[in-house]
């Protein structure tokens, strides 16, 4: 008879099992853009649907042309990195201004 401790150590197990089988790589060229209402151009590039093991996190490329703004919108924990370009972010009613090579991390 197997007790809760044998099967939180078999979960384990099963976890390692599908990190082993989980995908590694995201290759720009196979993910198509879409547009949404927030964003012009966006590629959902990491995502459990898609194969990748994560603990529910997706990450998402997005392009933001001059003069767009993705509008007011709130949801999970998010990260940006960006590329290239200036803008800014409210974010609690504070405002953040980025340019290339800033991370912003929202909670």
């Amino acid at each position: 008879m197997s007790t809760f401790y044998d099967e939180w150590l078999a979960t384990g197990d099963h976890v390692q099992e599908d990190l082993r089988r989980t995908g590694f790589v995201a290759r720009d060229r196979d993910v198509p853009w879409v547009r949404t209402r927030q964003d012009a151009k966006v590629k959902l590039m990491v995502a459990n649907e898609f194969g990748f093991m994560t603990m529910g996190s997706n990450v998402l490329k997005g392009e933001i042309p001059v003069g767009w703004h993705t509008g007011k919108h709130a949801h999970g924990e998010e990260s940006m990195h960006i590329l290239s370009g200036e803008g800014f972010s409210v974010i609690d009613g504070l405002r953040f201004d980025w340019h290339t090579g800033n991370t912003i991390q929202i909670p």
